[in-house]
């Protein structure tokens, strides 16, 4: 579940990833064209509250209860919407311009059915010209088992962090592009546009990782 990843790493996220990179806030700007913004897995806030400071209207949804405190702990929490839960079983009742899940936190997703159950969500929230943006990364280390569904991935990794070396795993569903690809039509989405970085590079599919933009049909 992905509040238990959350819930092992939340005190030290930060440090995993750092501040968001610039590149990708400017881009996720760009697609949300000063609109309103929903974070899948918004974790501690990081992204979210980058995006606040950029003038749009933010929502996140997020299940771990630790990774909650980290945010509501920040500068600036209290201008974002959060929702604690699941993010693949909730369906807001509104709309939104822009709908994201950053560094393989779709993949936290642990089958193809969830994932499945997520996308077509999402759709269900997107406004009619709005987009679903992915960032993916096929898993390195650990243990993998390639099936069907995509690479199944045990992840194991230590940090040395300000409280000292911690240790943290998760499990997760790599789903590769075609597969994913097929998710999102059954669902009512399309790909527009697949990157290999927030650069806007080109997609190089021997890497496996990628920035994914999807609209609806």
């Amino acid at each position: 579940m992905t509040s238990h990843y959350g819930d092992h790493c939340a005190d030290f996220y930060d440090e995993i990833y750092g501040p968001p990179p610039k590149d990708m806030v400017r881009a996720l700007c760009k697609l949300a064209r000063g609109g309103s913004v929903l974070e899948l897995g918004a974790a501690t806030g990081r992204t979210a509250l980058a995006l606040l400071e950029q003038g749009l209207a933010v929502t996140g949804i997020e299940s771990s209860t630790a990774m909650l405190q980290q945010l509501r702990s920040k500068s600036g929490a209290d201008g974002l919407r959060v929702f604690e839960g699941d993010f693949a079983t909730i369906r807001l009742a509104e709309e939104f311009d822009l709908i994201f899940a950053l560094v393989s936190t779709f993949c936290l997703l642990e089958t193809q059915k969830r994932q499945e159950q997520c996308l077509h969500n999402v759709a269900a929230m997107l406004k009619r010209d709005g987009v679903l943006v992915l960032e993916i990364f096929r898993p390195g280390g650990g243990e993998h088992e390639i099936t069907a569904e995509g690479w199944r991935s045990h992840v194991r990794n230590e940090l040395v962090t300000r409280t000292g070396q911690r240790f943290y795993e998760a499990r997760l569903l790599y789903p590769e592009v075609e597969v994913l690809d097929s998710l999102a039509t059954n669902a009512g989405l399309v790909l527009k546009e697949r990157f290999g970085d927030w650069k806007g590079s080109s997609y190089v599919p021997d890497t496996g990782n990628h920035v994914s933009v999807y609209g609806r049909t």
